[in-house]
């Protein structure tokens, strides 16, 4: 197959570049994935020693190919998070996360267009000044329950509007753990049933949050 395709398959590094005589081809491959070649060739008369040249142009092959896939994966991570960021702003759902000092971190297009308030001027203020004073005390027991490590599903409460009205909303809330330890980092408040929540709390702790 691979002759068909206009590659040539010898049992020797043979050279490539007019001139040289010699070649010394190493493979950039790691985990069973070949990323490429490294490719040494030597001038005809010129100095070299394929047999000295070997065991650094392998360790050097090894090192590149562990950068390349580092790279790819580093490629692949941030484009798996763009989505997931770009998924949990424009979900349908009401999804919010709010931080252990209760500062809101994500209020998606779902919360802004429920309530008016663009996300400009909700991240990085307190949950409790967007529900009705009357509501707050709950809402507080709600999350200290949250970051207790405690699953709440079916909780209502009252939204403030941009326009000075309420809009009643049901979430439930789930903690998102980071890397460094089981304290939770923030919360995950989402309106879909509790296993769709735990599974999306998982997937955002480990990806747009860079938890494992």
């Amino acid at each position: 197959a691979l002759e068909e395709a206009g590659v040539q398959v010898t049992e020797t590094d043979e050279p490539l570049f007019e001139g040289c005589d010699g070649a010394l081809v190493a493979p950039l491959a790691v985990g069973g994935q070949l990323f490429g070649v490294l490719n040494l060739e030597y001038e005809q008369g010129g100095p070299g020693d394929r047999d000295a040249d070997a065991p650094l142009l392998y360790q050097l092959a090894n090192h590149a190919a562990l950068g390349v896939r580092n790279v790819r994966s580093f490629e692949e991570l941030t484009t798996l998070k763009n989505y997931l960021e770009d998924l949990v702003k424009n979900a349908n759902a009401l999804i919010l996360v709010v931080n252990r000092c209760r500062e809101v971190i994500v209020w998606n297009a779902a919360l802004v267009k429920l309530t008016g308030f663009a996300r400009e001027e909700v991240v990085g203020d307190d949950l409790l000044d967007f529900v009705p004073l009357e509501e707050r005390r709950s809402l507080e027991e709600i999350l200290l329950r949250g970051f207790a490590g405690e699953a709440v599903a079916g909780y209502e409460t009252r939204l403030l509007r941009a326009d000075g009205g309420e809009v009643r909303a049901a979430a439930g809330f789930r903690d998102v753990v980071t890397r460094r330890g089981p304290s939770a980092f923030g919360l995950f408040s989402c309106s879909k049933s509790t296993n769709e929540m735990n599974y999306a709390a998982q997937k955002f702790a480990r990806v747009v949050m860079g938890s494992n």
